[in-house]
């Protein structure tokens, strides 16, 4: 989850970023999000890097990687501790670029969403509007019915044809 500011830019949006249905996301939101995501996929060795990272160990190079991982267990180390402390001492540029990533997300298009009526419609007046959503309702509860008598009919005939197979002994 070492991202620079460009590509938390320009990088697409991952799948639990476009499940999240908020328009008020922050940047701190966004990020942490991603993060707990990638912290659960990291091997042993980019989480220990992570961990690193929030506890400003090995600054100074005086271990190798080799000799931190056998000082620290990355499961002693809850994720929520790791993910805040890295944005607590994340640069003002990649804390920009995640709030700039989060009003992308905020401002794309809800799916489902009318953003302006068609002509026709924006010319009907309010009784044939509600006219025609209600013939709507109508046709798709009529569909609905017709679907679930069918499947009653053909869970019947199913539990008829099995109770036919049984044969009585007098």
């Amino acid at each position: 989850m070492d991202w620079t500011a460009e590509e938390i830019r320009s990088n697409p949006f991952t799948h639990y970023e476009l499940d999240n249905e908020s328009r008020a996301l922050s940047g701190y939101h966004v990020y942490t999000k991603c993060a707990f995501e990638g912290y659960t996929t990291m091997d042993e060795a980019q989480r220990l890097v992570y961990i690193m990272q929030t506890h400003n160990l090995n600054d100074e190079g005086i271990l190798d990687d080799e000799d931190i991982a056998d000082i620290i267990d990355s499961s002693d180390f809850q994720a929520k501790k790791v993910v805040i402390g890295v944005w607590r001492l994340m640069s003002e540029g990649k804390k920009s670029a995640w709030k700039e990533r989060a009003n992308l997300l905020n401002n794309r298009p809800l799916l489902g969403q009318v953003e302006e009526l068609p002509e026709d419609l924006a010319a009907m007046n309010l009784l044939q509007l509600q006219d025609l959503v209600r013939e709507c309702i109508r046709i798709d509860l009529s569909l609905l019915e017709k679907m679930l008598k069918r499947a009653l009919r053909n869970k019947n005939q199913r539990d008829l044809g099995k109770k036919g197979s049984i044969s009585l002994q007098y």
